[in-house]
């Protein structure tokens, strides 16, 4: 949501745009709403408080990051389906995800009843495209929902930028941390072979262990003390990039792993920012401006905060 009060800042500062957040101010931000105000709120919010917001008419509504509610019957999807506006757009890097129906809850925001009912959905499409592959129900589908899809690649709006380099690092792990892995691994296939079918979290949770020791075993078993391979594989490559004048973005799903690659890199002198899913709106706000106006060469991101609404 600060994104775009930043953004509008930006591209558009002769509009009034508001953050609906604060507890103290909300109801006097929908009082106050006028014709040109940009009311900017979260779907957590929005979800709280739907029945303010569906009191009002809206011009236009905007749903950003719209794989929110993918989910049709999920809270936060109906919540903005009760919402009254002329104009609907929903903008997403992912409209499909997992399945089909994800596409279907979306235009059934932005167009509902294009693409008939759920049950119906599914039947034309969903069962045919995803169980069968039948090619002649993509492409009656694509047809269908293109008059209302706009999709921009890269390359049509920022034809100014290099293609991307895309670079594997091989790092082999050292005998002691080697020895942990397949200790690990042995485990888990002993416990994999042994269970259930009502055993799958097990078996899913032995898979994340193996993920994580790979990071480094200190995720798994810190009594150990093994520093892990890729930790000082990337204290090189930060030196190295910092030396360049580079700055980078460094992401993980583990904050821990997270935490373990900054501590060496702070050590080294080398300035960082850092933002995770517990990072207070506010901070996080401050962070992002900090790393944008040159504070920190590195920006150590969790997947969860930085899946959306960044632009660095």
């Amino acid at each position: 949501c600060a994104n775009w009060i930043d953004e509008a800042a930006r591209f558009a500062p002769g509009r009034r745009a508001r953050l609906y957040g604060s507890a103290e101010t909300r109801e006097q931000i929908l009082r106050e709403a006028c014709a040109g105000d940009l009311v900017v709120v979260s779907y957590t919010l929005l979800q709280q408080s739907v029945e303010a917001f569906a009191g009002l008419r809206w011009a236009t509504l905007v749903a950003d990051e719209a794989q929110a509610i993918k989910n049709a019957s999920a809270k936060r999807s109906q919540a903005i389906r009760e919402l009254d506006a002329g104009f609907r757009l929903a903008l997403s890097g992912t409209p499909i995800e997992n399945r089909l129906d994800e596409l279907w809850a979306i235009l059934n925001f932005t167009n509902p009843g294009l693409l008939g009912s759920a049950q119906r959905f599914a039947e034309r499409f969903v069962v045919p495209i995803e169980r069968d592959r039948d090619l002649r129900a993509q492409r009656t589908l694509r047809r269908l929902i293109a008059p209302f899809v706009l999709r921009r690649l890269k390359s049509e709006v920022l034809d100014d930028l290099p293609a991307r380099t895309e670079t594997v690092l091989h790092v082999s792990p050292n005998p002691d941390e080697a020895a942990h892995y397949e200790l690990l691994r042995r485990e888990a296939l002993a416990t994999a072979l042994g269970a259930g079918s009502r055993d799958r979290i097990n078996v899913l949770a032995q898979l994340t262990r193996l993920r994580r020791a790979a990071c480094d075993p200190r995720l798994v078993s810190p009594e150990l003390g093994i520093v892990g391979a890729k930790v000082g594989a990337f204290v090189e490559l930060a030196q190295e990039l910092v030396a360049n004048r580079h700055k980078a973005l460094v992401f993980s799903q583990f904050t821990d792993f997270l935490a373990l690659l900054r501590e060496p890199v702070t050590a080294a002198g080398i300035a960082s920012q850092y933002l995770d899913g517990s990072t207070p709106a506010a901070e996080r706000a401050r962070r992002i401006a900090a790393f944008q106006a040159g504070d920190g060469d590195l920006f150590f991101i969790s997947l969860k905060a930085g899946g959306f609404g960044l632009n660095l």
